[in-house]
């Protein structure tokens, strides 16, 4: 219904309104980093960003992460490796998000071929949602796929297999067929 539709935007809004307030908090604490156990809220940096990510996408306002991006892409305090690896998959993943949305579609491949080298193994669904954009990306880019191996293992052959054999054969129909019979997963 349009009514709570309203209400739930309002109120992602408002949730966006009081991220982007918390990350100064943040990211301005001196309290010593090192270690982590020290309690400097810099280390809630990453996962507020991933958070105002998923947030920011919902409501197609990812725009204004940009801002809270340029401190964790430059010459931090922490290292990008010192963080969680959850968090920077996560980070990973999303950033390329945003620049597939910029048409920066290099910087995006680079992105999700981290986020891919760096998932766990056994996150199986983030290994899947990583594959389902970065396959197109590369086909866009005039790059091979992965591998038909690695496309079976994570149980997206199926899903990709008639585009990719489309795209190399030259057979428009073929894409169509492909592209319509698995629409909603794309």
């Amino acid at each position: 219904d349009d009514e709570s539709a309203a209400a739930q935007f309002k109120n992602q809004n408002t949730a966006g309104s009081k991220l982007l307030q918390f990350f100064p908090l943040c990211n301005n604490d001196k309290t010593e980093c090192e270690p982590y156990e020290a309690g400097s809220r810099k280390w809630g940096t990453l996962p507020l960003i991933n958070q105002m990510f998923k947030l920011f996408f919902k409501i197609d306002q990812v725009r204004l992460v940009k801002g809270a991006i340029k401190p964790i892409e430059g010459d931090y305090e922490i290292s990008f490796d010192q963080w969680h690896m959850a968090d920077r998959v996560t980070y990973f993943f999303c950033t390329a998000r945003m620049f597939m949305g910029e048409g920066d579609l290099r910087k995006a491949e680079t992105r999700l071929d981290d986020a891919l080298k760096l998932c766990h193994s056994d996150a199986e669904a983030n290994i899947q949602r990583i594959l389902v954009f970065l396959v197109p990306l590369r086909l866009m880019l005039g790059k091979p796929p992965p591998t038909p191996a690695l496309l079976q293992q994570h149980s997206l052959e199926d899903k990709f297999s008639g585009i990719i054999a489309s795209l190399r054969n030259g057979d428009l129909n073929l894409f169509k067929e492909s592209l319509q019979l698995h629409e909603e997963f794309l």
